[in-house]
Protein backbone atom coordinates (compact mmCIF):
# COMPACT_ATOMS: atom_id res chain seq x y z
CA UNK A 1 0.00 0.00 0.00
CA UNK A 2 1.25 3.77 -0.48
CA UNK A 3 2.07 6.14 1.79
CA UNK A 4 -0.55 8.20 0.64
CA UNK A 5 -2.75 5.49 1.65
CA UNK A 6 -1.88 5.46 4.89
CA UNK A 7 -1.28 8.93 5.17
CA UNK A 8 -4.92 9.35 4.52
CA UNK A 9 -5.83 6.54 6.45
CA UNK A 10 -3.89 8.03 9.70
CA UNK A 11 -5.51 11.63 9.03
CA UNK A 12 -9.30 9.97 8.96
CA UNK A 13 -8.01 7.97 12.33
CA UNK A 14 -6.74 11.79 13.95
CA UNK A 15 -10.07 13.24 12.84
CA UNK A 16 -12.29 10.51 14.65
CA UNK A 17 -11.00 11.00 17.73
CA UNK A 18 -10.69 14.60 17.38
CA UNK A 19 -14.30 14.78 16.78
CA UNK A 20 -15.11 11.73 19.91
CA UNK A 21 -12.71 13.97 22.20
CA UNK A 22 -15.24 17.29 21.45
CA UNK A 23 -18.30 15.16 21.96
CA UNK A 24 -17.11 13.64 25.07
CA UNK A 25 -16.14 17.64 26.14
CA UNK A 26 -19.86 18.45 25.13
CA UNK A 27 -21.25 15.84 27.48
CA UNK A 28 -19.00 16.48 30.11
CA UNK A 29 -19.51 20.12 29.93
CA UNK A 30 -23.64 18.60 30.19
CA UNK A 31 -22.56 16.38 33.17
CA UNK A 32 -21.28 19.10 35.35
CA UNK A 33 -24.29 21.39 34.34
CA UNK A 34 -26.72 18.42 35.56
CA UNK A 35 -28.48 21.24 38.04
CA UNK A 36 -29.08 23.35 35.65
CA UNK A 37 -30.29 21.28 32.37
CA UNK A 38 -33.90 23.48 32.75
CA UNK A 39 -34.46 25.17 29.15
CA UNK A 40 -38.53 26.89 29.76
CA UNK A 41 -39.89 29.49 27.01
CA UNK A 42 -36.01 29.43 25.43
CA UNK A 43 -34.58 30.55 28.67
CA UNK A 44 -31.58 29.03 30.19
CA UNK A 45 -32.65 28.19 34.01
CA UNK A 46 -29.67 27.76 36.16
CA UNK A 47 -29.73 26.97 39.79
CA UNK A 48 -32.48 24.96 41.83
CA UNK A 49 -36.55 25.59 40.82
CA UNK A 50 -37.45 26.75 44.61
CA UNK A 51 -34.80 29.63 44.95
CA UNK A 52 -36.12 32.41 46.30
CA UNK A 53 -34.40 34.78 44.41
CA UNK A 54 -34.85 35.34 40.64
CA UNK A 55 -32.27 36.52 38.79
CA UNK A 56 -32.65 37.60 34.90
CA UNK A 57 -29.80 38.34 32.06
CA UNK A 58 -30.36 39.56 28.74
CA UNK A 59 -27.22 38.27 26.48
CA UNK A 60 -25.87 38.30 23.10
CA UNK A 61 -23.45 35.54 22.20
CA UNK A 62 -22.00 37.95 20.01
CA UNK A 63 -21.65 40.54 22.64
CA UNK A 64 -18.03 40.99 24.31
CA UNK A 65 -19.24 42.42 27.49
CA UNK A 66 -21.70 39.36 27.56
CA UNK A 67 -18.86 37.05 26.77
CA UNK A 68 -16.60 39.02 29.80
CA UNK A 69 -19.49 38.83 31.88
CA UNK A 70 -19.92 34.61 31.55
CA UNK A 71 -16.25 34.75 32.20
CA UNK A 72 -15.70 36.89 35.01
CA UNK A 73 -19.25 37.48 37.03
CA UNK A 74 -21.00 34.55 36.39
CA UNK A 75 -18.40 32.17 37.88
CA UNK A 76 -18.79 34.44 41.15
CA UNK A 77 -22.15 34.38 41.17
CA UNK A 78 -22.55 30.60 40.20
CA UNK A 79 -20.85 29.69 42.82
CA UNK A 80 -21.92 32.15 45.86
CA UNK A 81 -25.95 32.38 44.94
CA UNK A 82 -27.20 29.16 42.34
CA UNK A 83 -25.19 26.35 44.12
CA UNK A 84 -25.79 27.12 47.27
CA UNK A 85 -29.47 27.72 46.53
CA UNK A 86 -30.21 31.39 47.61
CA UNK A 87 -31.20 32.62 43.99
CA UNK A 88 -32.00 31.23 40.23
CA UNK A 89 -30.80 32.61 37.01
CA UNK A 90 -32.79 32.87 34.16
CA UNK A 91 -30.48 33.39 30.76
CA UNK A 92 -32.64 35.33 28.09
CA UNK A 93 -31.34 35.98 24.46
CA UNK A 94 -30.89 39.73 23.16
CA UNK A 95 -29.19 39.28 20.35
CA UNK A 96 -27.86 42.61 19.07
CA UNK A 97 -26.53 41.84 15.55
CA UNK A 98 -27.00 39.71 12.61
CA UNK A 99 -23.75 37.17 14.41
CA UNK A 100 -25.72 37.19 17.54
CA UNK A 101 -29.05 35.98 15.93
CA UNK A 102 -27.37 33.01 13.54
CA UNK A 103 -25.47 31.91 17.01
CA UNK A 104 -28.60 32.09 18.91
CA UNK A 105 -30.89 30.19 16.17
CA UNK A 106 -27.90 27.37 16.00
CA UNK A 107 -28.18 27.29 20.15
CA UNK A 108 -32.17 27.09 20.19
CA UNK A 109 -31.75 24.38 17.24
CA UNK A 110 -29.75 22.45 19.67
CA UNK A 111 -31.43 19.50 22.00
CA UNK A 112 -32.63 20.98 24.81
CA UNK A 113 -30.24 19.39 27.46
CA UNK A 114 -27.11 20.47 26.12
CA UNK A 115 -28.17 23.52 25.02
CA UNK A 116 -26.48 25.44 28.72
CA UNK A 117 -23.50 23.74 27.86
CA UNK A 118 -23.15 25.06 24.14
CA UNK A 119 -23.84 28.37 25.33
CA UNK A 120 -21.05 27.94 27.64
CA UNK A 121 -18.49 27.25 25.11
CA UNK A 122 -20.00 29.47 22.22
CA UNK A 123 -19.34 32.21 24.86
CA UNK A 124 -16.14 31.38 25.98
CA UNK A 125 -14.85 30.64 22.63
CA UNK A 126 -16.59 33.97 21.10
CA UNK A 127 -13.27 35.18 19.50
CA UNK A 128 -12.60 32.30 17.46
CA UNK A 129 -15.88 32.78 15.58
CA UNK A 130 -17.02 35.80 15.95
CA UNK A 131 -14.65 37.41 13.20
CA UNK A 132 -15.32 34.83 10.41
CA UNK A 133 -16.30 35.73 7.22
CA UNK A 134 -19.31 33.88 7.65
CA UNK A 135 -20.26 33.03 11.09
CA UNK A 136 -22.44 30.39 10.18
CA UNK A 137 -20.09 27.91 9.39
CA UNK A 138 -18.30 27.92 12.44
CA UNK A 139 -21.24 28.17 14.26
CA UNK A 140 -22.25 24.79 12.66
CA UNK A 141 -19.51 22.82 14.06
CA UNK A 142 -20.37 23.75 17.57
CA UNK A 143 -23.71 22.72 16.70
CA UNK A 144 -22.22 19.36 15.56
CA UNK A 145 -20.51 19.07 19.06
CA UNK A 146 -24.46 19.31 20.04
CA UNK A 147 -25.35 16.18 17.83
CA UNK A 148 -27.04 19.03 15.09
CA UNK A 149 -26.48 18.12 11.49
CA UNK A 150 -25.52 20.99 9.31
CA UNK A 151 -29.09 20.36 7.81
CA UNK A 152 -30.97 20.42 10.86
CA UNK A 153 -29.34 24.32 11.47
CA UNK A 154 -30.38 25.02 7.78
CA UNK A 155 -33.46 24.14 8.47
CA UNK A 156 -34.09 26.17 11.90
CA UNK A 157 -32.33 29.13 9.75
CA UNK A 158 -35.56 28.46 7.78
CA UNK A 159 -38.03 28.01 10.88
CA UNK A 160 -40.27 30.97 10.70
CA UNK A 161 -42.05 29.74 13.85
CA UNK A 162 -38.76 29.59 15.47
CA UNK A 163 -37.15 33.01 13.92
CA UNK A 164 -40.83 34.52 15.12
CA UNK A 165 -40.38 33.64 18.15
CA UNK A 166 -36.85 34.85 18.75
CA UNK A 167 -37.87 38.20 17.33
CA UNK A 168 -41.12 38.73 19.83
CA UNK A 169 -38.80 37.91 22.54
CA UNK A 170 -36.60 40.61 21.59
CA UNK A 171 -39.70 42.88 21.52
CA UNK A 172 -40.36 41.53 25.25
CA UNK A 173 -37.57 42.26 26.10
CA UNK A 174 -37.31 45.92 25.25
CA UNK A 175 -40.93 46.39 26.68
CA UNK A 176 -38.80 45.27 29.93
CA UNK A 177 -36.23 48.16 29.77
CA UNK A 178 -33.61 46.42 27.89
CA UNK A 179 -31.54 48.64 25.70
CA UNK A 180 -28.41 46.51 25.77
CA UNK A 181 -26.19 43.50 27.03
CA UNK A 182 -25.75 42.15 29.33
CA UNK A 183 -28.68 43.49 31.08
CA UNK A 184 -29.27 41.89 34.50
CA UNK A 185 -32.69 42.22 37.01
CA UNK A 186 -32.73 40.91 40.21
CA UNK A 187 -36.81 40.84 41.63
CA UNK A 188 -37.72 42.38 38.56
CA UNK A 189 -35.37 45.71 39.52
CA UNK A 190 -32.62 46.89 36.78
CA UNK A 191 -28.90 45.78 38.87
CA UNK A 192 -25.65 46.97 37.32
CA UNK A 193 -24.11 43.97 35.81
CA UNK A 194 -21.38 43.49 37.67
CA UNK A 195 -20.54 41.16 40.88
CA UNK A 196 -20.35 43.97 43.13
CA UNK A 197 -24.32 45.41 42.52
CA UNK A 198 -25.17 41.99 42.31
CA UNK A 199 -23.94 40.77 45.11
CA UNK A 200 -25.40 43.65 47.15
CA UNK A 201 -28.68 43.40 45.64
CA UNK A 202 -29.25 39.50 46.80
CA UNK A 203 -28.25 39.82 50.33
CA UNK A 204 -30.51 42.84 50.54
CA UNK A 205 -33.19 40.79 49.01
CA UNK A 206 -32.69 38.38 51.42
Amino acid sequence: MSIAYFTRQFFIYMLMIAIAFCVITLANMQHNNAYAQQVEDNQLIVGQSDAPITIIEYASLSCPHCANFHRTVYPQIKKEFLDTGIAKLYIRDFPHNDAGTVATIVKRCAPENVQLALYDKMLKEQANWLNADDVRMPLKQYGALAGVSSQQIDECFQDKRMVSTLFDDLKQAQKDGVTGVPSVFIDGKKIDSNYRAIAKAIKAAQ
